[in-house]
């Protein structure tokens, strides 16, 4: 990490956590300060804090926010080294005094939890090692400020050898001050817990003891990692460092507000009653405590407000009737009183003390973390669903999926995402994971109820796979072929069929619910021997949704998931107790997914030398307290483990008996079984015992579907199940896949990854004949894996892990080098994506879009629908913004007429490129609600703008509405309407509008949206001479060669090429350089296109420079909303960002003269880099004159202005694209004085209305620069205030009104370059909005 980068990461840190330091310092003031009058107040905690939070705000918003201005404005940029110079120079006054102002709010912090330690155990030698460490730490304080005062301007930086061995001490000492004071608090508090739970039953400290550790880990471990980082060299440490100014006032604060919290009587618990006293004989208790109760009454003993007070060797429960009633101090010290200074200490519920604990916060940032990581899968893994139904209509290949399951479902899901058409044939009526099902369009491709009876071969495929892979392909016919022939069949009937009902001696044949048991009447021979059956229910692990347990002792056969299930769901329902008959142990984790995780990544399982070390993990983890529980007689790594966190606690508890043996038989309440001990095999019990019980649930798991319905031989012996290709692919065909219905034991394999990537294996198959494999390949992968794990307990493929999976995927890679060019759309499924996908998507994805459910106006039904309007609208232009004017309006009952000198709707965007896009991203611009574009992409002219603009205007039913062809001539008021009533009376009558010749009538207010691009401006170059190619493109020039001009000095002109930059299309750039003049947004546009269709190379002859930003959503937003433009301070801040951010690597393109908030900058990601890379010049110049292939430019440098340039060169080109932009449309057809002097483009009220008239709106005419106001909603804002001054007359401003506001806005922006009005942000915009409201309350209600 860069210094410039650690500085500006460290402010924003350090302010976020800074906010919730202030917050914590209100709590913690209303906490110390209430009740003033019933109690005394720690001043000397208040005054504690009150520092903390004096020397942290000094830090961050004086010494950080100097240290940002210098380094990247005032002293930075001066430096040879730049801003990275200033940041690493730590002899400078201001790091000097951050350093110091740190120091001291550590001092304080240690210093009140020494003294909280000593007011505890009120002993003074407790305290004598964390007071020394205090003492060293402020030594270490002053080394470090004298060292880094002195550091030598030759290596001014924190790891030069002096200066780094005092910040080393300093933060080992701090952390080791830090710990022994922490630890010694903690350790009394948990002594007195220990001490007095003989006499209550509950530890009732154990919360406090959770406040002080958690507070203390929060500032160790920060401390921690500032060492960690500050010791390998990390620039990353000065973030860290900033970070404990503010968390040093978190901690302090947090403890003080948690308990404080407390003080509230409604928040005390009922304690729990304590235990009688021991006798003398054998009690451990003291002589204090023993005397304290013999003189308290049971009534003292259940008084809600009890204080636990810390004596010197001893420990005394004082009752009180109540906190009023309080008279003397108890004899001494409270915890609670240590801790705040001030009031009782009571602990909350734990509800209560959750807001600020900080294993509570904790908590929340890995949720907040883990929700944000589970985007981020869906985001770069998640293959997009197919548009509708009818998707794809021209599938890769067509697939079978035996079984709706999840592993069935989620296949089917990754084939039809890759364009793969799939067909699911289900037993049942029913599907899994219904969303994902829906989303995918699987509904009509299920056949529900269809059990597979056959599966078999097209006769005549399936031969080639012996010699030949890259051969004809199998093709499988599903039962009688009704849904065609497929190319490939998934099998995802799983490892659990029917449930399994073993038979046992002594349990009837039938359960009570009906369904069959596995015996062949081997139960009632046994039974009739010794003429007594089970007389309980017996039910199946998996029916006990409605079973009836309710006070009963159940008996459990069965010890695996199933088994551990049933136990909890039958004590959650009341059951009185159970009783677990296991015949094979089973190894239960914990249900962590760091640990979950760790143990399925060990490779190889078993085989692994140390592989014991996890079994002794989770003996320690989870079976603490219960080391009869684990398993003797098998490994972690050899059966698929249960993952819980409770059994073990049952067990413990006493609710469930564990038992290791062999059942006898069934009697007729009780079952008879021959117990074992933790090493003995099944069948070596030898002592009976009998355990009663009044239900049996049989945890005995299901039966493995069979695969009958295959009518090839595609399991020959040896390789049937688990030993298959991959796990999962048959030996003698590749298009057989039978995903997770082969696996037998595993770890952190279910429903993973994996499901997508087999699938993704069978496409490449199906897509890449090389790829295939053979049946020979197949069977010695097999026989690979046996050789391997030759030692392996019950088979080489019988146990593995996801990490032993995940080998043998990379190594399917791997050995066969021609699969490599698939190894990222199998490992993530990129890459192959349906082009047809994608156009339905780009078509369709908006249109669920929020922002048009909360504000589009509703369209009216028909295009006679307004026959009693409540005005009506004049609009000039049929363009972008007349469209959505004319929308608005129409939503909201106003008559409109729209009149377009062209004969289409979009305004400029019909004379652009067919490449040429917005250069932002469409969130930000949208010219109507209704609006349907990509919420993140640019705007493309062509496929997305223009569709949506006619799609608007035929919806608002302005299609009838429009005069095509219609150039308006003339704006004048009618006869009968006197524009002096805006001078005195406002609530006159409005101005009438006639249009031209008045063939529509009269109209109640104009809207001009004529933009500020009309015809092309070219430019007038000497030596350039151009036919104009469009009948409504103007030049500068008389079409002349501009040699002629000059007295014969030099008759030759150019002979290239000429184009503007909207005529790009159809252009020849192949082999040629391009000489673009420009260097605005059409000019960068110009040499992307050139450059993306062969060009040469590309020189940018910029006579003015522009800023460049970034395409990036947020970093747009935020410069957009930046307030009164260059007129705040911050402006030197954001040019600093973004010339870190865009100019990385190219500081020479950097503007020089002219800052970011003054002329509308350009966003683009590319052309930076393509200037780094050598494929475009970048010339900031005066064009002398074009020579006959070049042109001659005066060269400027980055500080001279436009006429300064001294050095003239020549630079050479086969075609010269004039980025020149367009002339401004001109408003003469205005007959009537609405622009007086002073009071003209862009000075009008509003930025929008004539000061002369408010019926009169220009929207979008005016403007000159801006940043983030482009056809956002100010648009609809607009036209909305005026429908209000329609509506409502009390609204309407007088000329003398809007006047003033121009006036007013003139003075506010006076220091402005170019005037108040030549350049805006969109956040200055909706300021003026908000200013129309503030001056007058009636406008509130429409305006937004």
């Amino acid at each position: 990490m860069r210094l410039t980068g650690a500085a500006v990461f460290s402010t924003c840190f350090e302010a976020v956590l800074y906010g919730l330091s202030v917050f914590l310092f209100i709590l913690t003031l209303w906490v110390l300060l209430r009740n003033r009058k019933e109690r005394r107040v720690n001043w000397g905690m208040v005054s504690a804090s009150s520092a903390l939070l004096l020397f942290s705000s000094l830090q961050e918003m004086g010494v950080n926010m100097f240290r940002l201005y210098a380094g990247f404005v005032s002293i930075g940029p001066g430096l040879p080294g730049g801003p990275e110079e200033y940041f690493q120079d730590v002899s400078r006054v201001s790091c000097v005094l951050k350093s110091a102002l740190l120091n001291v709010q550590t001092l304080i912090l240690d210093g009140v939890v020494i003294y909280r330690t000593y007011k505890v155990w009120n002993n003074v030698y407790i305290v004598v090692v964390p007071v020394i460490s205090w003492l060293c730490f402020l030594a270490s304080d002053v080394g470090v400020d004298y060292s880094l005062a002195m550091t030598s301007p030759d290596s001014p930086s924190v790891w030069a050898t002096n200066t780094a061995r005092w910040i080393i001490a300093n933060l080992v000492v701090a952390l080791f001050a830090n710990l022994t004071a922490t630890l010694a608090l903690a350790y009394r508090i948990w002594q007195v817990t220990r001490e007095s739970a003989q006499y209550r039953t509950e530890g009732y400290l154990l919360p406090f003891l959770r406040i002080i550790l958690g507070s203390g880990a929060l500032y160790t471990v920060t401390i921690s990692i500032a060492l960690v980082l500050f010791l390998i060299g990390s620039n990353g440490v000065y973030v860290v460092l900033d970070m404990i100014s503010p968390i040093i006032s978190i901690v302090f604060n947090m403890i003080i507000v948690r308990v404080g919290l407390a003080a509230d009587g409604a928040l005390i618990p009922e304690p729990a009653k304590p235990v009688q006293p021991p006798t003398q004989d054998g009690s451990r208790a003291m002589p204090a405590v023993r005397r304290m109760f013999r003189r308290q009454t049971d009534t003292d003993l259940e008084m809600r407000d009890i204080n636990i007070t810390v004596e010197i060797a001893q420990f005394v429960h004082e009752d009180t009737e109540s906190r009023s009633s309080q008279t003397d101090e108890p004899k001494g010290t409270k915890l609670g009183d240590t801790l705040s200074g001030s009031f009782p200490f009571f602990l909350p519920p734990r509800s209560n003390m959750q807001l600020l604990s900080p294993s509570h916060w904790a908590e929340v940032v890995f949720n907040f973390v883990y929700v944000l990581v589970q985007h981020v899968i869906i985001w770069l893994f998640k293959p997009p669903p197919p548009p509708g139904p009818e998707y794809p209509r021209n599938p890769q290949g067509r697939i079978a999926v035996i079984g709706a399951g999840l592993t069935g479902v989620s296949s089917a899901a990754h084939a039809i995402a890759h364009g793969f058409d799939v067909v699911i044939y289900e037993q049942s009526d029913t599907v899994e994971i219904r969303r994902i099902w829906k989303e995918y369009q699987l509904e009509p491709r299920t056949r529900f109820n269809t059990p597979v009876k056959s599966v078999r071969r097209v006769e005549g495929t399936g031969n080639h796979l012996q010699d030949d892979p890259s051969g004809s392909q199998s093709r499988w016919i599903i039962n009688g072929g009704e849904d065609g022939e497929f190319d490939a069949v998934v099998v995802t009937v799983g490892t659990c069929g029917e449930p399994m009902r073993i038979s046992f001696p002594g349990l009837p044949s039938a359960s009570r619910n009906g369904s069959e048991s596995e015996t062949d009447n081997d139960d009632k021979h046994e039974g009739k021997e010794e003429g007594e059956v089970f007389e309980g229910d017996v039910i199946h692990s998996s029916e006990l949704d409605n079973a009836h347990l309710e006070g009963k002792r159940i008996l459990v056969i069965g010890s695996g998931a199933s088994g551990v299930e049933s136990v909890e769901t039958a004590l959650s329902k009341g059951a009185k107790s159970c009783v677990m008959i296991a015949r094979d142990d089973k190894w239960i984790i914990p249900r962590n997914m760091v640990v979950d995780t760790l143990i399925s990544a060990q490779p190889f399982g078993r085989e692994m030398p140390l592989s014991f070390i996890w079994e002794k993990i989770v003996t320690w983890w989870n079976y603490c307290g219960a080391p009869e529980l684990v398993p003797a007689r098998i490994g972690l790594f050899e059966s698929t483990p249960v993952v819980n966190d409770e059994f073990v606690k049952i067990v413990k508890s006493g609710k469930c008996q564990y038992v290791r043996g062999d059942i006898e038989r069934f009697t007729r309440n009780a079952v008879r079984v021959k117990v074992r001990g933790r090493e003995d095999k099944p069948g070596e019990g030898k002592e009976e015992k009998e355990y009663e019980g009044d239900v049996v649930v049989l945890a005995t798991g299901f039966k493995k579907p069979q695969l009958t319905f295959f009518k090839e031989n595609l399991f020959p012996e040896g390789y049937d199940r688990p030993n298959l290709y991959l796990q999962n692919f048959s030996t003698e065909d590749w298009s057989v896949l039978m995903t997770n219905s082969a696996y037998q034991n595993a770890i952190g394999t279910v429903g993973h990854f994996h499901i997508g990537i087999y699938m993704r294996i069978l496409m490449v198959f199906l897509m890449d004949p090389d790829a295939r494999p053979t049946p020979k390949d197949m069977k010695l992968w097999v026989d690979v894996i046996r050789f391997v794990k030759r030692g392996a307990r019950g088979g080489a493929l019988s146990f593995f892990t996801y990490m032993e999976l995940t080998i043998w995927l990379l190594l399917f890679h791997v050995f066969r080098l021609d699969r490599l060019k698939w190894m990222f759309f199998i490992m993530q499924g990129w890459g192959v994506y349906p082009e047809e996908y994608k156009r339905a998507r780009r078509q369709a994805q908006f249109k669920r879009h929020v922002f048009i459910w909360l504000f589009k106006p509703p369209p009216p039904p028909s295009p006679e629908y307004l026959n009693k309007p409540k005005g009506r609208i004049a609009v000039i232009g049929a363009g972008v913004t007349g469209i959505s004017s004319a929308a608005h309006a129409v939503a909201h009952g106003f008559d409109v007429v729209i009149y377009e000198q062209g004969d289409s709707v979009g305004g400029i965007w019909t004379r652009v490129n067919e490449t040429s896009g917005l250069q932002i991203n469409s969130l930000l611009y949208r010219f109507h609600p209704a609006g349907e574009f990509g919420a993140l992409s640019r705007y493309d002219a062509s496929t997305d703008f223009l569709p949506e603009v006619r799609r608007v205007w035929r919806e608002y039913q302005l299609e009838p509405r429009t005069r095509f062809n219609t150039p308006v001539t003339s704006v004048r008021r009618g006869k009968g309407t006197n524009p002096e009533h805006l001078q005195g009376n406002p609530f006159g009558s409005g101005s009438r509008w006639i249009i031209n010749g008045g063939e529509d009538g009269t109209f109640d207010a104009v809207v001009a949206t004529v933009g500020a691009c009309g015809a092309l401006a070219r430019g007038n170059f000497p030596g350039l001479y151009f036919a104009e190619s469009t009948a409504d493109s103007s030049s500068e020039s008389d079409g002349a060669p501009e040699g002629k001009r000059e007295g014969g000095e030099e008759p030759e002109t150019y002979r290239g090429d000429v184009l503007h930059s909207s005529e790009l299309d159809g252009a020849c750039f192949e082999g040629r350089r391009v000489l673009v003049v420009g260097s605005g947004a059409s000019g960068i546009e110009a040499v992307e296109t050139a450059l993306a269709q062969g060009a040469k190379g590309c020189i940018m002859i910029a006579r003015d420079d522009k800023w460049i930003l970034p395409r990036n959503l947020l970093v747009n937003a935020l410069i957009g909303i930046q307030p009164v433009s260059r007129e705040m301070v911050s402006w030197l801040t954001w040019e600093k960002v973004i010339t870190w951010w865009s100019y990385r690597g190219a500081p020479e393109l950097v503007p020089a003269r002219i800052g970011l908030f003054e002329t509308t900058p350009v966003v683009n990601d590319e052309f930076v880099n393509l200037v780094r890379n050598g494929r475009c010049e970048y010339v900031r110049g005066d064009i002398v004159r074009f020579t006959r292939d070049g042109v001659r430019v005066k060269v400027r440098g980055r500080q001279d202005k436009p006429g300064d340039g001294k050095l003239e060169k020549e630079f050479k080109g086969d075609m010269v694209v004039l980025a020149t932009g367009f002339q401004r449309p001109e408003l003469d057809f205005f007959k009537a004085k609405l622009f007086p002097k002073g009071y003209s483009g862009p000075s009008v009220y509003l930025q929008g209305f004539s000061t002369e008239d408010w019926s009169v709106l220009l929207t979008n005419v005016m403007f000159q620069h801006g940043l983030g106001t482009v056809g956002q909603v100010h648009i609809g804002i607009y036209m909305r205030i005026l429908l209000m001054f329609l509506m409502d007359p009390a609204t309407r401003p007088t000329p003398q009104e809007m006047k003033l506001w121009v006036d007013f806005v003139r003075f506010i922006k006076r220091g402005a370059p170019g005037g108040a009005f030549t350049f805006f942000t969109y956040t200055e915009l909706r300021t003026s909005f908000y200013g129309l409201v503030g001056f007058s309350l009636k406008p509130m209600v429409l305006l937004m």
